[in-house]
């Protein structure tokens, strides 16, 4: 006789079937259950704030259980928005859902953490009965973490490095179209400049510019490294001409900042941005203190030519950051000001009970 399926069995189902058809963004939905259940355990023993931060989902699932179970002050953290994300459901019971979970979310927390003002903004217009519980709260830098450009080794070329994970839209094809064009009508000298891009890579992005990666990658123009630890990334970092930034999404504008911003400028290499106009991205490296050049989708190839070029001349000597940048994104600041949130929202707890 087949056993019937044990729970873990009936989770992994469950799991599998919201992965599929509901939340294909989302990982351990359920583990959101024993999270509260060890929450529980801890807060019967020392009661306080609850903070949850996202992503993933299931943080803020574990604290909405809390919450409403308990009634302890609770601040969510949201590093990235649920609905109107490009890169989550945009359609159907995944999109229908996440707007009901996050209507939930701003409807039980107590206050509200977004790492933009754009993003807040946004939250303000699709909920305003709860805009009071909003408050913006960069993303900034360890202080502690020393962190400053290395002395470049020699080398017969510049080095242009980009970190992290491409796909989707967030990828540099613009740039290497431009190099391959300027190079062929010679604007760019052969051997000039090289392109590192360290991390994953999407395949719908290798097969959708093969021939362009290819003829790249076989002229010595581009180099893709795997992932590295982050140690060796952050040497690479120190050791780049210039740094490449990419902050582009399947939306009209950008509404997060990559946290990668805050190691670029505290290098002070020269820093090229893939932006769109106005961004959170484009209003830091303005106040920042560090040479830098900004492309937009929306830029013809002859405009990214031109910004690439006056990029390329830019000396790869570093500069400091700004008082304002080291002021404004100490990561001892945004620290305080989140212990202040818990501070208030406990004392209105207490002033209600």
């Amino acid at each position: 006789m087949r056993d019937f399926p044990n729970k873990r069995t009936l989770e992994g189902i469950g799991e599998l079937v919201l992965r599929k058809y509901v939340l294909p963004t989302e990982q351990a939905i359920f583990w959101s259950v024993r999270a509260a259940r060890l929450g529980a355990e801890i807060l019967y023993k020392r009661p306080g704030p609850i903070l949850s931060t996202s992503p993933p989902l299931n943080t803020h699932l574990a604290a909405l259980r809390l919450k409403k179970r308990y009634g302890l002050p609770w601040l969510a953290d949201l590093r990235d928005p649920f609905y109107g994300n490009p890169y989550r459901p945009q359609r159907g019971a995944g999109a229908w859902l996440d707007r009901r979970l996050e209507a939930m979310i701003f409807r039980h927390a107590d206050a509200i953490m977004g790492v933009t003002d754009i993003m807040v903004e946004r939250w303000s217009a699709s909920y305003p009965q709860w805009k009071d519980k909003m408050q913006v709260i960069w993303n900034g830098f360890n202080p502690v973490e020393l962190l400053c450009a290395e002395p470049i080794p020699a080398r017969p070329h510049r080095l242009l490095l980009h970190l992290g994970t491409l796909y989707g839209p967030r990828h540099p094809m613009a740039v290497l179209e431009s190099i391959q064009r300027l190079t062929a009508i010679g604007r760019l000298a052969p051997g000039r400049i090289q392109v590192h891009l360290v991390g994953d890579i999407a395949v719908q992005i290798l097969r959708a510019n093969e021939v362009l990666i290819r003829s790249l990658t076989e002229a010595g123009v581009v180099k893709f490294m795997p992932v590295v630890p982050r140690s060796e990334a952050l040497s690479m970092m120190s050791q780049s001409d210039y740094l490449m930034l990419l902050d582009l999404h399947d939306g009209a504008e950008s509404h997060a900042v990559p946290a990668k911003l805050y190691e670029y400028i505290r290098v002070g290499r020269p820093v090229l941005a893939l932006t769109t106009p106005n961004s959170p991205v484009e209003r830091i490296l303005s106040l920042s203190g560090i040479a830098h050049e900004l492309i937009y989708p929306q830029h013809s190839g002859d405009q990214v030519d031109e910004r690439l070029l006056r990029f390329l001349s830019l000396p790869s000597e570093p500069a400091a950051p700004s008082a304002w940048f080291l002021e404004n994104f100490d990561g001892r600041r945004q620290t305080e000001a989140v212990a202040q949130i818990l501070d208030r929202i406990g004392e209105r707890s207490r002033g209600r009970s």
